[in-house]
């Protein structure tokens, strides 16, 4: 027995002098694939170059968003059930003369945002002026020959009062005697009558530690508008690009240009477990839960 004692005990002192067993390496994600389509997902008309939008629309991750529930949208006469009817989550328009209706997600932290406002819109016999940005509101005296306007002295003047870039689009239910059309707002929405679809607004970056984002339209018929139903305004954490995303997988498995050669990336002789751990971070960061307004609902996925 004295010498069973002894021996576990040099087993113990043995075991005592081995190392720590190695960490288990770094698991590293699966190789970037570009996201499939977004049903009902659309871009609102922009100009620009095709590299302009890619950069813009399509950049947010819907699983990591604010999103403040069309039901807390308010307005002229959104509290009339004569003109509106609140539902669980969203607001629809029965019918009224003049039409300005928004909501605005408060205490939104610096980073990149896409904004995507969820409508249904049933008809297209309205003027409509959208707009979503810091310190912006709807602008309602403008003409036919302005209704593809992508940007005016109001996206300007917000532009040089809050760093924030704001954007916005019309519908206006005319023909247009520069090219013998409607107008691409309304063309837009008529493509997708009838239907809810995540209009986005394209990325906007927030320069403030906080700022307030709204999302604000108006305008009207002189026969009356109806047949609009809005489901809320989201705000998707910006990241990398796609192209971003390959270039740094490339540079993770040593495949991003010729070493030393006039091509090479140098980030692929950065170890890959710390690429892995930059990425982690890159994401435009969540507020914390302790900040986000009552009215806001927060979705916190990868």
């Amino acid at each position: 027995s004295g010498s069973g004692s002894g021996s576990g005990s040099g087993s113990c002192g043995a075991a005592s002098d081995l190392p720590p067993p190695a960490r288990a390496p770094r698991r590293a994600p699966p190789p970037p694939r570009r996201r499939a389509a977004e049903e009902g997902f659309v871009a609102i008309p922009h100009d620009g170059t095709e590299e302009d939008a890619a950069r813009r629309f399509g950049v947010g991750n819907p699983l990591r968003c604010l999103t403040l529930q069309g039901n807390h949208f308010t307005g002229a006469h959104t509290n009339n059930p004569q003109y509106f009817a609140v539902g669980n989550d969203t607001l629809r328009l029965k019918s009224v003369c003049w039409l300005e209706v928004g909501g605005t997600l408060k205490k939104v932290p610096r980073g990149e945002w896409e904004a995507v406002v969820h409508v249904k819109v049933d008809n297209t016999r309205f003027d409509g002026d959208w707009r979503v940005g810091v310190g912006i509101s709807h602008e309602r005296d403008w003409s036919a020959k302005d209704a593809d306007a992508t940007w005016d002295d109001a996206c300007e003047a917000a532009l040089v009062k809050t760093g924030v870039r704001p954007a916005m689009f019309r519908n206006k239910p005319t023909r247009l005697k520069a090219n013998r059309g409607s107008p691409r707002g309304n063309k837009l929405l008529q493509q997708h009558l009838g239907q809810w679809i995540k209009l986005s607004f394209g990325k906007l970056r927030l320069v403030e530690e906080f700022s307030d984002v709204r999302f604000e339209m108006g305008g009207g018929s002189s026969s009356w508008c109806s047949g609009i139903e809005f489901g809320g305004l989201e705000l998707r954490s910006c990241g990398l690009t796609w192209d971003q995303l390959r270039l740094i997988e490339l540079c993770r498995l040593h495949k991003a240009g010729a070493p030393s050669g006039p091509d090479e990336c140098r980030l692929q002789n950065v170890p890959p477990v710390i690429i892995m751990y930059v990425l982690e971070y890159l994401d435009t960061p969540l507020p914390d839960p302790m900040d986000v307004p009552a009215n806001v609902v927060v979705r916190r996925g990868a």
